[in-house]
């Protein structure tokens, strides 16, 4: 039935590492500014792991997002989960577009969500003594 209506994909090997490369040398170097494909690289080079020698086409939704709940038990911040996550959604969004997935299978993924914190302020008189104590240094008009 899916190769009559076109949804039929041949297999192949390529694994998730090959071609998350394929994918940041192709798409990133054409689309993306040279410090955000640094960015990308970055992030693939550092998290991408433990999904580098699944075939790519044999991945799961619940593989990555076992993935990410690995990078949060590791400790790392959900805007670090978050990050690595658009990367992989856009890398297998640009997968099935190419016809190598029937389906972005990060759709069904939930990268933990990120807390927004209120930054602490300085009071009046806190800010009073950073000011005095401002004083004396080169940095003086700068600070005032």
């Amino acid at each position: 039935m899916a190769f009559e209506n076109g949804g039929y994909i041949e297999r192949q090997k390529e694994t998730v590492g090959q071609f998350l490369a394929r994918w940041l040398d192709s798409y990133g170097a054409t689309n993306v500014t040279a410090r955000t494909l640094q960015g990308y690289r970055s992030s693939i080079r550092c998290y991408s792991g433990p999904l580098a020698r699944i075939p790519v086409q044999a991945l799961t939704a619940r593989y990555i997002q076992s993935v990410y709940a690995g990078m949060t038990e590791k400790g790392l911040s959900a805007t670090t989960v978050v990050q690595f996550h658009r990367i992989i959604h856009k890398a297998l969004g640009t997968g099935a577009k190419w016809g190598l997935l029937t389906r972005n299978v990060a759709d069904g993924t939930t990268p933990p969500r990120i807390e927004r914190m209120e930054m602490a302020m300085w009071d009046i008189d806190t800010t009073q003594r950073f000011l005095d104590a401002s004083a004396v240094s080169r940095y003086r008009d700068f600070y005032h």
